[in-house]
């Protein structure tokens, strides 16, 4: 055995090995780990993992010097709409580096763009048709929007510009709608983001509030800060939520997987209000149309009636008129009749009074005593007829023409 190396001998030797062999190669990875800025280095962690179980069946730490930066990555967010990220699968170029100290990682001279796209929309082109598999892509686009769009659930950053744009874009639109908006607060980016707006989309659900449509708004930003919104999880919540949801994430190019599956889908939270206040206007302005053509039915009804009444009013008139006059000639008939009746029947009562009178008159016992007859009476003032009604000692009185004679019988 000869004698030993020094720890830094050997590592001093596999550093000129792996250096002096054309080792560097097209490598693909998964970003695990990326920190760095530009104006200095970026430093990653690359790992490939078991397509079974996903466990790491490699590692490689490493940097994209901060020369070398400048080049490789803003070509690469021009492309593809991105920054480098983790969970970001690439295809880079890296050369393999040995240090005494920090061992083995790579040097990133290049990255492929394409590789990138193409691993982005493999991603979204799987979880679509995994959404169209499970029969949920087109439920929500199926919701009709309601007539009127006033109480309205937002799901945003509550600091978002974004959600600042939305309200004043609704409530300056001139319409006469008191909304209800009312905020659901998420995050909108990053790694919260997909939990964040699936459990505001169950804090809705849990209101008990009679949301007509919910928003789900964000303001711009890049591929990549808006790439939680290529989530299945999410989109299956969107695409399922039995609420009509109107998206407006900001995307100026590409639709997200949650656009495709809402209901509406628009650019940015003030197209969102746009959309709103047009959908509203339409309503407003057939219930301005409907009320006047209303206006004018009851103008046209109200003036056919009134010239019908006029026209019953003059027939009513004339044949008012017209019985008036018959009545009129029946009455002054009836009292002409009345009155020669009357007539009649006074004179007749008359004649028939004077015959009385003159039977009376004729019955009268001072004519009879007139003509020199005389009227017997017993002591109780009765008519003596017979000879009969009294009796001797009785006292009886005999009027004549001019008095009266006191007599008792013997």
């Amino acid at each position: 055995m000869g004698e030993p190396l020094t720890l830094w001998q050997f590592c001093s030797n596999i550093r000129y090995v792996i250096e002096s062999q054309a080792l560097s190669q097209w490598v693909q990875a998964e970003i695990a780990q990326i920190s760095g800025s530009f104006g200095s280095h970026f430093y990653l962690e690359l790992v490939q993992k078991n397509e079974d179980n996903d466990n790491p069946v490699a590692k490689l730490r490493c940097t994209i010097w901060a020369r070398q930066a400048a080049s490789i990555i803003p070509p690469f967010e021009e492309a593809t709409g991105c920054r480098l990220a983790a969970g970001m699968k690439i295809l880079c170029y890296i050369a393999p580096t040995f240090h005494e100290v920090y061992g083995l990682s790579g040097n990133i001279l290049m990255i492929d763009p394409s590789f990138t796209i193409g691993e982005i929309e493999a991603r979204r082109r799987a979880i679509i048709k995994q959404l169209v598999a499970d029969g949920i892509a087109e439920m929500n686009k199926e919701l009709p929007l309601p007539t009127l769009i006033k109480r309205i659930a937002v799901i945003s950053s509550s600091a978002a510009a974004g959600y600042g744009d939305f309200c004043s874009q609704l409530k300056g639109a001139g319409l006469e709608i008191a909304y209800r908006m009312d905020l659901f607060p998420a995050a909108m980016q990053g790694t919260e983001a997909e939990r964040s707006v699936i459990d505001a989309l169950s804090a809705i659900m849990n209101s008990h509030v009679d949301y007509d449509v919910v928003v789900i708004i964000r303001g711009g930003g890049s591929r990549m800060d808006l790439a939680c919104f290529d989530s299945y999880d999410m989109a299956s919540a969107v695409a399922q939520f039995p609420l009509p949801i109107i998206a407006g994430i900001g995307h100026d190019r590409d639709h997200s997987v949650v656009d495709m599956v809402a209901n509406t889908a628009l650019k940015t939270p003030t197209a969102v209000a746009e959309f709103i206040s047009e959908h509203n206007e339409q309503l407003l302005l057939l219930l301005d149309e409907l009320k006047d053509r209303l206006v004018h039915a009851a103008d046209s009804i109200v003036s056919s009636k009134k010239s019908s009444i006029d026209q019953l009013s003059s027939l009513l008139s004339v044949s008012a008129k017209a019985k008036c006059s018959l009545t009129k000639f029946k009455l002054e008939n009836i009292i002409s009749r009345l009155k020669a009746a009357t007539s009649n029947a006074i004179t007749t009562e008359k004649a028939s009074v004077q015959h009385l009178e003159d039977k009376v008159a004729a019955l009268d016992p001072n004519r009879v005593l007139d003509r020199g007859y005389s009227i017997t009476t017993d002591s109780d003032g009765r008519t003596v007829n017979s000879v009969r009604q009294v009796s001797s000692g009785d006292t009886i009185t005999t009027y004549v023409r001019d008095g009266a004679l006191t007599s008792v019988l013997k």
